[in-house]
C-alpha cells in the first residue's frame, strides 16, 4: 500500500482601403526565443552589423549627420532621405520560402518611392524582395497629397513567380511589417502584414524577367553591378529581421505586441564554459552544454518547450530568491502544431537530482499529462518556481512518474486538471517541501493527487482548491 508521507513585378496587386498604422501600446515581454529560422538581424544598435553572426554585416553609407536616434527597439537607424542607407554587400535571401519584418517610422508623406529594404528593385528586372513606400497619386485612386502607399515586390528567380503588392498608409507612428512567402504559386501563398494583422494575401503570377543577384539595402534601393542606390527613405528603421520560412501569424503578432521590448538577443548564457557562451534559447544553450553546466535565462517571455535530455545540468533565471525576477523569467509553451499535447519542461531522459530548475514561472502548458512539467523515470531538482495557468488530465502543474523529483519552494497556482490541478504523482517517491497550491480546478486531488505513489509532503499550504 503506498502512502503519503505529511510532514518587386510586373503583376500588380492591388488594395485600396486606407488604414492607419496604430502606435503600439509599449513595450510587452521580450519575445524569447526569437523565431526560429533566422538568416540575418540588424537592430541598429549604433552599428550596422548583422548580430546573427551569419556574415552579413552592413556599411554605413552616407551623413556627416548621425544615423542613429531612438527606435522602437533602442537604437534604430536615422535616413534623411537624401543619400543615407546601410549596404550590405552581398545579396541575403533571395529565394522563397522567407519572411522580412521590420519596424518604420517615416518622417514625412513620400514624395518619391522611399526603399525600407531592398534585396531587389521594383523595375521589371527585379529580383528578390523589396519593401518601400510610394506617394499615392490620383491614377490609384487617391484624393489626397498627403497619402502613401506601403508596397511589397517580390521576385522567386527559381519559379519566375513574382508579385506587386500595394496599400494605403499613414506615417503616424511606428509601423510594424512583415512579408512572408512559401515559393508556391496557389492561392493566397504571398501576405503582408500590418502592425500584426494580415494586411492581404494573394498568389504570385508568371514572369519570365529574371536578374542577377543584388545586395541588399536598408533605407535605400538595390541597384545592379553595385551602383549608386536611389529613392532613399526619410526616416527611421529599426530591428530589420530575415528569416528562411514562413513565420506563423502567432509568431508575428508576438514580435509586434512585444512592442519596444523587441526580440530576445542571446538572453541565455553559459556561466560554467570559458567566455560564457550566449544563445538565443534555452533549447539552444541545454542542447550545447556539457554535464554539471550551470545556464542562466535573462528575464524573459520564453516561447519554447524546454527539454533537459537526460542532462546533469542547473538552469536558473538570474536571481532565483527575487520573486519579481521569477516572475519575469517566463517559460511560456507555444501551441505550436500540436495543440492540446505542449509540456512547458519534460524530464524524461533518466535525470537525476543533479538536473536542476531553480527560478522560473512556467505557463501556458496543455497536455494530457503535465502541462506545466512532465517528469517520467526521472528525479530532477525543481526549486522556487511557479507553475501558473496550465492544464492537463493528469497535474495541470506536474505530473511524476516512476520517479522521486525533490520540489522546494514552488508555488501551483490556478493550474486546471482532472486529478491533481497542481501535482499528480503516479509510482513514484516525489518530495513537496514549502510549497504552496492555491486556485486550483480539478475533480479529483484540487491540489494534489497521488496514484500508489510514495509522497512526502513538508510544510506546504493548501488553499482555495
Amino acid at each position: 500500500m503506498k502512502s503519503t508521507t505529511i510532514v518587386s513585378c510586373l503583376v500588380g496587386l492591388m488594395i485600396t482601403t486606407m488604414s492607419p498604422a496604430a502606435e503600439p501600446a509599449g513595450g510587452g515581454d521580450s519575445l524569447c526565443p526569437a523565431p526560429t529560422g533566422l538568416v540575418a538581424w540588424w537592430p541598429a544598435e549604433d552599428h550596422a552589423d548583422d548580430i546573427y553572426y551569419s556574415g552579413f554585416d552592413g556599411t554605413l553609407v552616407g551623413g556627416p549627420g548621425p544615423m542613429f536616434a531612438v527606435g522602437q527597439v533602442g537604437q534604430a537607424f536615422s535616413f534623411d532621405g537624401s543619400g543615407d542607407y546601410v549596404d550590405v554587400d552581398s545579396p541575403v535571401l533571395n529565394e522563397p520560402p522567407y519572411t522580412i519584418e521590420v519596424w518604420v517610422r517615416s518622417a514625412a508623406h513620400a514624395t518619391t518611392n522611399e526603399y525600407i529594404v531592398s534585396n531587389g528593385g521594383q523595375s521589371g528586372a527585379s529580383y528578390g524582395l523589396a519593401i518601400l513606400r510610394k506617394p499615392c497619386l490620383p491614377a490609384d485612386g487617391c484624393h489626397s497629397p498627403l497619402e502613401s502607399r506601403w508596397v511589397m515586390s517580390l521576385r522567386d528567380p527559381v519559379t519566375q513567380k513574382s508579385a506587386l503588392i500595394t496599400h494605403g498608409s499613414t506615417t503616424v507612428g511606428w509601423t510594424h511589417l512583415a512579408v512572408t512567402w512559401d515559393g508556391l504559386s496557389e492561392t493566397n501563398s504571398v501576405r503582408f502584414w500590418l502592425q500584426g494583422q494580415l494586411l492581404y494575401s494573394g498568389t504570385a503570377a508568371d514572369d519570365v524577367v529574371v536578374a542577377d543577384p543584388q545586395n541588399l539595402r536598408i533605407g535605400a534601393s538595390s541597384s545592379f553591378g553595385g551602383g549608386p542606390a536611389g529613392f532613399a527613405f526619410n526616416g527611421l528603421i529599426d530591428e530589420v529581421t530575415i528569416y528562411d520560412r514562413v513565420l506563423t501569424p502567432e509568431e508575428i503578432r508576438a514580435i509586434y505586441d512585444a512592442g519596444s521590448a523587441g526580440k530576445c538577443v542571446e538572453p541565455v548564457r553559459n556561466l560554467t564554459q570559458p567566455g560564457q557562451p550566449r544563445y538565443f534559447s534555452i533549447s539552444d544553450a541545454i542542447a550545447a552544454a556539457a554535464d554539471r553546466d550551470v545556464l542562466e535565462a535573462q528575464p524573459a517571455r520564453y516561447l519554447e518547450a524546454v527539454d533537459f535530455g537526460g542532462k546533469p545540468i542547473t538552469l536558473r533565471s538570474t536571481d532565483p530568491q527575487d520573486s519579481a525576477v521569477v516572475a519575469a523569467t517566463i517559460i511560456d509553451t507555444p501551441i505550436l502544431a500540436n495543440p492540446g499535447n505542449h509540456t512547458a519542461v519534460k524530464c524524461v531522459g533518466g535525470e537525476g537530482p543533479d538536473t536542476i530548475l531553480n527560478g522560473f514561472t512556467i505557463t501556458g502548458g496543455d497536455a494530457a499529462d503535465g502541462g506545466g512539467m512532465y517528469c517520467v523515470g526521472s528525479s530532477p531538482t525543481v526549486t522556487n518556481c511557479t507553475f501558473s495557468g496550465n492544464t492537463a488530465n493528469r497535474g495541470g502543474g506536474m505530473f511524476c512518474a516512476d520517479g522521486g523529483p525533490a520540489v522546494t519552494n514552488c508555488t501551483f497556482n490556478a493550474n486546471n486538471a482532472n486529478y491533481g490541478s497542481g501535482i499528480y504523482s503516479s509510482l513514484g517517491s516525489p518530495t513537496v517541501t514549502g510549497c504552496t497550491f492555491t486556485g486550483g480546478d480539478s475533480d479529483y486531488g484540487g491540489g494534489m493527487y497521488n496514484s500508489l505513489s510514495d509522497a512526502t509532503v513538508i510544510d506546504c499550504q493548501f488553499s482555495g482548491n
